[in-house]
C-alpha cells in the first residue's frame, strides 16, 4: 500500500519530518534536564520512590535512540534508493503477482493496525488525570512553581505524545516493511529465472542469444543482490539459497557453449554461501555462526 510506504519509508527523506523529531527531543531533554535539577534539590528517599520510575522510563531516552535510529535508517534508504533497483511487481507472472500482492496486503494490513493502536495509546496518556502529580515529576514541579501557567505548559508537554508514539515505532517497522519489499524482489528474480528457457524464436542463434541476454541480466542481478545482503546481512539467506535450487533444473543442455559457460559461472556464484565481510580479510557465513553456537 502506498500509505505504509509513505508512513515507514518515505517520511524518512523529509527534512521536515527530521527537524520535528529534533525539536521534539530537545523539548524532552529542557523537561529531563529541569527535572535532574529539581530531583537533585529536594532529594529525598520519599521523591525518588515515587518518581524513579517514570524519570528514568521518560521518552527523553526513547527519543535520543530513535533519533539516532532515524538518522541511520535514512542513510539505509538513500542507499536502496541509489544502488538497489527494485523490480515493479507488474513484471510478475499472475501466480508470483498475487503471491506478492496477498503478503504485500497482509503485512501492510499489520502495519497499520500497529500505528492505529500506538496512536489510540498515546491519545490516552495525553489525558489528564488527577494523579499525575503523583506520578510525572515534570507536573509536580509545574503545580509549585506555575501554577497559574499549569493547564497551558501541561498540553504542551502532552501535545508531542502521539508523534513520540509513532516516532518509536518507526524504526522497527520501517525495517519489517523493507524486509518484506526485499522478500518481494526475491520472487521476482526466482520468477525470471524460472523463465530462462521461455525463448520465443525460430532459429537456434535466436534462440542462444536471448538465453545469454537473460543469462547476464540474472547474473548482474544476482551480484546486486550479493551486494546489497553484504551490505545489510543474512536476513535473507534462506530465499537466496533458493536460487541456485530454481538455477540448477534450467534445461541447460539445449544451449551452446557460450551459453553454457556463463550458466556456469552464475551458477558456481549461486552456490557460494552468502558472507557478511568485516575486511578483506575476515568473513563469516550463517552456518559458521551457527556452528558457533
Amino acid at each position: 500500500m502506498k500509505i505504509v510506504r509513505l508512513l515507514y519509508w518515505d517520511i524518512l527523506e523529509s527534512n521536515i519530518f527530521r527537524a520535528l523529531v529534533l525539536v521534539i527531543f530537545v523539548q524532552f531533554s529542557m523537561i529531563q534536564v529541569l527535572q535532574s535539577y529539581y530531583f537533585l534539590k529536594i532529594f529525598e528517599i520519599g521523591y525518588f520512590v515515587k518518581y524513579a520510575p517514570v524519570y528514568f522510563g521518560t521518552f527523553f531516552f526513547q527519543l535520543l535512540v530513535d533519533y539516532w535510529c532515524i538518522i541511520n535508517t535514512k542513510n539505509f534508504v538513500k542507499f536502496m534508493r541509489n544502488e538497489f533497483v527494485s523490480w515493479k511487481i507488474c513484471k510478475a507472472d499472475r501466480r508470483t503477482f498475487d503471491r506478492i500482492k496477498k503478503e504485500s496486503n497482509i503485512i501492510s494490513t499489520i502495519l497499520l493496525v500497529n500505528i492505529i493502536v500506538a496512536l489510540a495509546c498515546a491519545v490516552l496518556y495525553m489525558l489528564p488525570d488527577d494523579i499525575d502529580e503523583e506520578i510525572f515529576l515534570i507536573f509536580y514541579f509545574i503545580n509549585e512553581n506555575a501554577p497559574k501557567w499549569k493547564a497551558t505548559i501541561s498540553w504542551i508537554i502532552r501535545a508531542p505524545y502521539p508523534f513520540v508514539a509513532y516516532v518509536s515505532i518507526l524504526p522497527l517497522n520501517t525495517a519489517i516493511h523493507h524486509m518484506w519489499q526485499t522478500i518481494f524482489q526475491f520472487y521476482l528474480f526466482l520468477d525470471r529465472i524460472k523463465k530462462l528457457n521461455e525463448v520465443t524464436f525460430f532459429t537456434d542463434e535466436g534462440f542462444q542469444r536471448e538465453v545469454k541476454r537473460k543469462l547476464i541480466f540474472c547474473i548482474e542481478r544476482h551480484i546486486n543482490i550479493i551486494e546489497y545482503i553484504t551490505r545489510i546481512g543474512q536476513m535473507m539467506e534462506a530465499e537466496a539459497e533458493s536460487i541456485f535450487h530454481h538455477l540448477k533444473y534450467q534445461n541447460w543442455y539445449n544451449w551452446n557453449d557460450e551459453n553454457k559457460r556463463l550458466y556456469l559461472i552464475f551458477l558456481s556464484g549461486a552456490a557460494k554461501p552468502l558472507r557478511i565481510q568485516f575486511s578483506d580479510s575476515v568473513g563469516i557465513n550463517y552456518e559458521m555462526a551457527k556452528s558457533l553456537t
